[in-house]
């Protein structure tokens, strides 16, 4: 587009020009009528609409559009989007492949000494036909060795993993189940927990408690001390900060300290 034809626009969008009167002011520019300069201001008299042809008008229409800069900001809007949702996308495709790459290594290393190394650890390990077999009646069908032997170094068996989903927990993957041997969380723990009043508690939660070291015994403590009934994030808070009974006991004795108050009881009359 030549220079003289964009002034034409740029005074079509300052609203100085009519449609009408820009599009003979480009057609009489195209025939070369007019030379158009900042020192002439003053447009010469446009021909009769009539005589515009249906290309030009739209070309022009064509050219108006992308004077639009809400238009325009809208389309880098979307083409933005696009690119981020084709980013992501990719993404997950690398991601997927880079697994689908790491269980192929897995079941087929490339060189015989990585063959030798794995058989070697499955070897040491004790890993045979019968704990596979284990293994894929608990529903763990696709193992790979490195996850087969972190679930026999960690004593993962069917006894373990059918006392979990007693308790409950019965839609648990391999990484889990090795935690919860790692930590010792037993399916007794669990009980004494849910019997201690915290029935409603989650894995990881129990989890946490095993962890610090809150068990029942700790929990009735507590009680005894005078602290009444305290939820999982108290009994959390006074582990992580060694507050036990003796500690209660000497700020009572203080004064610094005072202890829930029960109901009273009924006066009885004499």
């Amino acid at each position: 587009m030549s220079e003289e034809s964009m002034k034409v626009l740029e005074m079509l969008s300052a609203g100085k020009i009519s449609v009408e009167e820009a599009q003979n002011l480009l057609e009489a520019l195209d025939r070369g009528d007019l030379v158009a300069s900042p020192a002439e201001p003053r447009p010469p008299q446009p021909p009769a609409a009539e005589h515009l042809k249906q290309d030009q008008k739209h070309q022009l229409e064509e050219e108006l559009s992308g004077w639009s800069e809400k238009r325009r900001r809208k389309e880098e809007k979307r083409r933005l989007k696009a690119e981020i949702r084709r980013a992501k996308a990719e993404q997950r495709r690398a991601e997927r492949q880079r697994h689908r790459h790491q269980r192929h290594m897995h079941r087929h290393p490339g060189r015989s000494h990585d063959i030798i190394d794995q058989a070697l650890s499955l070897r040491i390990h004790g890993i045979d036909r019968h704990f596979v077999d284990q293994m894929r009646d608990l529903g763990f069908d696709d193992l790979t060795p490195d996850e087969l032997l972190s679930a026999k170094i960690h004593d993962v068996d069917p006894e373990f993993v059918d006392q979990m989903r007693a308790m409950g927990f019965d839609d648990l993957g391999l990484d889990e189940i090795v935690s919860l041997k790692v930590h010792d969380l037993s399916a007794d723990f669990i009980q004494s927990i849910r019997d201690a009043g915290f029935d409603d508690l989650t894995l990881d939660e129990m989890l946490a408690m095993k962890i610090h070291d809150i068990d029942a015994e700790f929990i009735q403590q507590m009680r005894d001390a005078g602290l009444g009934d305290l939820n999982s994030d108290q009994l959390f808070a006074l582990k992580i900060h060694d507050l036990n009974p003796d500690f209660f006991q000497e700020m009572w004795d203080l004064g610094l300290l005072q202890k829930e108050k029960s109901p009273e009881e009924p006066v009885m009359e004499a």
